[in-house]
């Protein structure tokens, strides 16, 4: 009779075994990290323009203007890559879209750098990065990212108004890639009624690529990375969707009431201005007043001047139209009163002033009405080395343009070596700063269409942030190229304080 020793350890091995893994179900699954997705700069083609799938939805993202602030780029860029006719169109529910990204791999930590497109988003009422992660950017990014991505902020006590960046989930293709003519890596939050056929039959593409690029393990609410050569033409509705029983027979009698009302106010109206026109004209009649026909050709006068104005002031926003969506439009007295009238305690160099509003402290430029340029360029850029654009002022009394940016704490890289501070930059931190300026420039230089070309470096036009990094501000100068633009003559010297060192050439 054999012995059933051998069979007792066997079964003892698998009970261990099976309680090992109830105990440690995670070393038993595989998949990307809550925190986001690593990368290694030099493995891609970085940074790159892709583009997110992103669903419309009820009750605050079914316009492409609330998508566009929410994501910082203009109507024009969702509506064109989606297949929709008018940038002001009303969307309908889970209506599909294409967002575009900027794609960079940023380094979080010393040991863990992660690819993502940096938006920034302002804290309201009611947020959490839970909330924000999983409703507004619909599971493009973890709350556990945007923690990691903003070391400084506690997410169980944030403060309405603070800027947080959100990283939105994205790849660039690698060299391999490219070479197999995949141009874009799509960004597409995997749906639990999904299947990968069902999304590669969307996309126009073979499963395989999906899995090639994804793996075979994607889970619901994953952020995938759907591989193209181009993006696939989105069918849109065509037919505005039907309104709610009862809402016809509604509007009708609501039309109806105004309809009587405005008649009856109509005549009523009409009756009085009859009266008074006879009154005047008899009271006219008995004293013969030249006095009253001096004091109405005045008022003809200034009723002619106020049309003037409003005419300039409506074709001084025509001009800049196309910015009216993605910026916010100050009023002159708010910015006046920001800057305590624009006195010069307030000045912080050239015409830019420093102001506070609703909290908010802002770098406040002061100009002639030549903005208009400035104003489209700027509509076509968003990245982290570039000072943003929050707003702009038009003032048509005297003719001013006031644009509105984000206030860059230390000020000019300028001042930091040529002015007296106790503390000058470290060789690490003049770096850093040299690397800024190179991205901000290949940025504008490589992914905006059409090219910008910038031609105004110099290191006064350079603002260090709170952590000694690098904005390139002042595009007044700047203009649109539709060829090839080179920048292998833009230098600026960052030990021109005195020290030894060669200049940087920022490419």
């Amino acid at each position: 009779m054999r012995s059933s020793k051998p069979k007792c350890v066997f079964s003892l091995f698998v009970f261990f075994l099976c309680f090992h893994l109830i105990l440690h179900p995670c070393q038993a699954q595989e998949g990307p990290t809550t925190e986001g997705y690593t990368c290694t700069a030099n493995a891609t083609i970085n940074p790159c323009q892709t583009y997110a799938f992103y669903r419309a939805s009820a009750p605050d993202f079914l316009d492409l203007a609330s998508i566009a602030d929410l994501f910082s780029v203009s109507r024009l860029m969702i509506s064109e890559p989606s297949n929709i006719s008018s940038p002001t169109s009303l969307l309908v529910q889970d209506q599909p879209l294409f967002v575009p990204l900027t794609c960079s791999c940023n380094s979080v930590n010393a040991s863990m750098a992660i690819s993502y497109a940096n938006i920034s988003y302002t804290i309201k009422g009611g947020d959490t990065f839970y909330k924000v992660s999983s409703q507004n950017y619909q599971n493009l990014t973890t709350y556990q990212s945007v923690e990691l991505v903003n070391p400084t902020l506690v997410a169980t006590n944030l403060t309405i108004g603070v800027t947080t960046y959100f990283p939105i989930f994205c790849k660039c293709p690698s060299k391999t890639q490219l070479q197999n003519k995949v141009n874009y890596l799509v960004s597409y939050v995997f749906q639990p009624s999904d299947n990968l056929s069902t999304v590669a039959s969307r996309f126009g593409v073979q499963t395989d690529s999906i899995v090639e690029v994804n793996g075979n393990n994607t889970q619901p609410l994953d952020t995938i990375f759907i591989p193209v050569t181009q993006l696939p033409e989105l069918t849109q509705p065509t037919v505005v969707p039907s309104s709610p029983p009862g809402t016809t027979t509604e509007k009708k009698g609501v039309i109806t009431g105004l309809a009587i009302g405005l008649g009856i106010t109509g005549f009523l109206l009409i009756l009085v201005v009859g009266v008074l026109i006879f009154r005047d004209g008899s009271a006219k009649k008995r004293r013969g007043i030249r006095g009253d026909e001096e004091k109405n050709l005045n008022l003809h006068k200034n009723d002619k001047g106020d049309t003037r104005l409003k005419e300039m002031e409506v074709s001084l926003m025509a001009d800049v139209s196309d910015c009216l969506d993605k910026y916010r439009v100050f009023g002159i007295e708010e910015l006046k009163e920001a800057t305590n009238g624009f006195r010069e305690n307030c000045l912080i160099e050239g015409s830019v002033y420093k102001g506070s509003i609703n909290g908010e402290v802002y770098a406040i430029k002061k100009m002639k009405w030549n903005a208009c340029e400035e104003l489209k360029i700027l509509q076509k850029v968003n990245h982290g080395n570039l000072v943003k654009l929050e707003g702009f002022c038009i003032d048509p009394e005297d003719a001013n343009c006031y644009l509105v940016y984000e206030h860059v704490e230390n000020g000019s890289l300028y001042s930091w070596l040529h002015e007296n501070h106790n503390e000058k930059l470290s060789w690490k931190q003049r770096v850093h700063i040299a690397a800024d300026v190179a991205n901000g420039l290949q940025y504008i230089h490589e992914h905006t269409r059409p090219r910008v070309v910038h031609k105004d470096i110099k290191s006064s036009n350079i603002l260090l942030d709170s952590n000694m990094r690098a904005k390139i501000a002042n595009f007044g100068l700047a203009s649109l190229f539709y060829a090839l633009c080179k920048s292998d003559d833009l230098f600026f010297d960052i030990s021109d304080d005195g020290s030894s060192a060669p200049p940087v050439r920022a490419r």
